[in-house]
């Protein structure tokens, strides 16, 4: 398994969510003391992925284990089945389908004690989305669909007596 085509993707998708990048590191031990902000870290030894809110004297102990959409295998068979470009687009889709979980609070209110989350609808549209916008990207990074139009010359029919 790569580990930096599987981060690619990742980082393309946004899964892990609000993460700006990952950092491979071998073990529990190796992460940093002072981590970067909006960075996980992927522990090669545990096959996790950890972050923290803290951005010096952090110790192995203030690191948590972050929340996945997929695993680094689903991607990576996406990778090797498809491609990595058009793995984008199959995550998308992916990501679609357990959406039901990840419904979100959008607002709450104490007064009248209203609580507003995320519709599931709203949700599926917003990566579907990104899906569809993937593919349109990759049909006109590849020539196809993008309305361009030709002129032909008119046949000559009958020596042009016609």
């Amino acid at each position: 398994m790569s580990f930096s085509e599987v981060r690619e993707l990742r980082l393309s998708i946004n899964d892990p969510q609000n993460i700006n990048e990952i950092i491979e590191v071998a073990t529990l031990l190796d992460l940093p003391a002072a981590p970067m902000p909006q960075t996980a870290y992927y522990v090669t030894a545990t096959g996790i992925y950890y972050t923290t809110e803290k951005t010096s004297g952090a110790a192995a102990t203030d690191y948590s284990p972050v929340e996945l959409f997929y695993s680094d295998a689903v991607y990576q068979k996406l990778i090797d089945t498809l491609g990595a470009a058009k793995a984008v687009c199959r995550a998308f889709h992916l990501i679609a389908r357990k959406l039901y979980s990840q419904l979100g609070l959008v607002r709450s209110t104490a007064g009248a004690e209203v609580t507003e989350y995320q519709r599931l609808r709203d949700v599926y549209l917003y990566y579907k989305d990104l899906a569809d916008d993937c593919k349109a990207d990759q049909a006109s990074d590849a020539g196809s669909n993008t309305g361009r139009y030709g002129q032909m010359t008119q046949p000559e029919i009958a020596g042009g007596l016609l």
